[in-house]
């Protein structure tokens, strides 16, 4: 990963070679990290039980995203956001505001 600040603003770029959205030379402002997870978590949830090919090679991009965002924000901010969805598995919305998460979708 590398970082840039771009008029004033910090930019991160993931270096992903697997996913050409988040490629070398693509850079993200970090302030734009937050909507972006939980986007991809969303679409990600309402996506899980599709038995299409396409789909299941989107989701799989959109978990190796979510892990890539998670790492920066780990490293910029010392927080974590929930991985349960990037792991594959599921939570409930108790447990999840038991751990002051929100579930999307």
């Amino acid at each position: 990963m590398k970082y840039q600040e771009i008029n004033g603003v910090l930019h991160v770029c993931f270096e992903c070679k697997y996913n050409s959205t988040l490629g070398p030379g693509k850079f993200i402002s970090l302030d734009s990290l937050d909507g972006m997870y939980c986007l991809l978590l969303s679409q990600l949830r309402n996506s899980t039980s599709s038995p299409y090919a396409h789909t299941k090679k989107l989701n799989l991009k959109r978990r190796r995203a979510l892990i890539y965002i998670r790492r920066v924000l780990r490293e910029r901010y010392s927080r974590l956001l929930p991985l349960d969805v990037v792991k594959g598995y599921t939570v409930n919305n108790h447990h999840a505001k038991l751990k002051g998460y929100t579930i999307l979708g």
